[in-house]
């Protein structure tokens, strides 16, 4: 795959290259919005959010585990399988996530790490929006149905990964732009203006619900 390196700045790269290896090698992977970014080359990101299909255990452990490995993680908050903190000045979660993956992570060699795969990213995002819709998650939800699928197979395969039948509070979510409205808006590397991002994505509803008789 083609690897959007310039999604992401110099540090933040670097210290991707320092995790990379450790936590591939733990079975962890990147998604949220800087693995979407290496895909999609579509905004800048800043974080890295890793996740964990198993137990992560004593979360001390694994802090002191990372440290053993010259990764200089400092912990901002600490929970049972989940863990928030700074290495050299970037923001870093590792989060256990029991729900399995729908196709296998993608190796990166250049930046030594494992991708979830558009797939499993395209159901997270629209689960975050189900939640509470980040200007971000609107904007990584647009880039991948304008270049990957269509938002009622994202939704098919939102119900495969969560075993849910039920997508009205999907759907609710991503009819409101409230909160999203009043955040600012990250870098973007495509030319597409907010607008048309919430524009694409109400007419995309609009045009599922009428195809699923609801509207």
């Amino acid at each position: 795959m083609s690897c959007h390196t310039e999604a992401l700045a110099k540090d933040l790269q670097g210290v991707l290259r320092e995790m990379g290896p450790f936590m591939s090698e733990r079975g962890l992977y990147l998604a949220g919005g800087t693995a979407l970014a290496l895909y999609m080359g579509h905004r800048v990101s800043v974080d890295l959010d890793w996740f964990a299909a198993n137990p992560l255990g004593d979360p001390l452990a694994f802090i002191h585990e990372l440290k053993d490995n010259g990764i200089p993680f400092a912990a901002t908050g600490v929970d049972r399988g989940t863990l928030h903190g700074l290495v050299r000045g970037i923001s870093v979660s590792v989060l256990e996530y029991r729900y399995p993956l729908l196709l296998p992570a993608t190796h990166l060699p250049e930046l030594h790490c494992h991708l979830a795969s558009l797939d499993d990213i395209v159901c997270m995002k629209l689960s975050a929006i189900s939640q509470r819709g980040a200007k971000k998650d609107f904007l990584d939800l647009y880039a991948i149905l304008k270049t990957h699928t269509t938002l009622g197979e994202a939704l098919d395969l939102y119900r495969k990964k969560y075993a849910l039948e039920d997508v009205g509070h999907v759907i609710f979510g991503l009819a409101y732009f409230d909160d999203a409205e009043r955040e600012k808006t990250p870098k973007m590397l495509w030319d597409v203006a907010w607008e048309t991002v919430r524009k694409s994505i109400r007419e995309w509803l609009r045009e599922y619900t009428r195809a699923m008789g609801q509207g």
